[in-house]
C-alpha cells in the first residue's frame, strides 16, 4: 500500500484517507451493485489509530447503529459515480464513494477526539 505523504490526512486500509484529527477510523472496499446493498469483505477491511479494545466497541457500535443505515444510502449509488460523500451516523462521520470503479464501494468511518 502507498505511503500517504499528505499531513492532512490519514490513510485507512482499504477505505478512503480521513481527516488528520480522527483518532480511530476503520475503512472497507465493499462489493456494490447498483439497487443492492454493498456486500462487505472480510479480507477488505483495515484500521487506523484506536487500541484492540477501542477498535472492539467501534466495531460493535458501527455494526449494531452504522452500517444498516450505510447500506441503505448506498443502494441508490451507480458504480461509475465518482463523486466522494459525507454524511454523519450517530457518533461517526461517513466518507464513502464508489471512485468509478465499476463494482466498488470504498468506506471509512472515523470519530474525532
Amino acid at each position: 500500500m502507498p505511503t500517504n505523504t499528505d499531513t492532512t490526512t490519514h490513510a485507512v486500509p482499504w477505505g478512503l484517507p480521513v481527516p488528520a484529527t480522527a483518532t480511530i477510523a476503520w475503512g472497507a472496499r465493499a462489493i456494490k451493485r447498483c439497487g443492492q446493498p454493498c456486500e462487505l469483505l472480510w479480507d477488505r477491511q483495515g484500521w487506523y489509530g484506536g487500541t484492540q479494545e477501542e477498535r472492539d466497541a467501534m466495531s460493535s457500535d458501527m455494526n449494531a447503529r452504522v452500517l444498516p443505515v450505510v447500506r441503505d444510502m448506498t443502494q441508490h449509488l451507480m458504480g461509475d459515480d465518482t463523486q466522494t460523500y459525507v454524511d454523519q451516523i450517530a457518533d461517526y462521520t461517513v466518507i464513502y464513494s464508489c471512485r468509478g470503479s465499476c463494482g466498488y464501494l470504498y468506506l471509512s468511518i472515523y470519530q474525532e477526539a
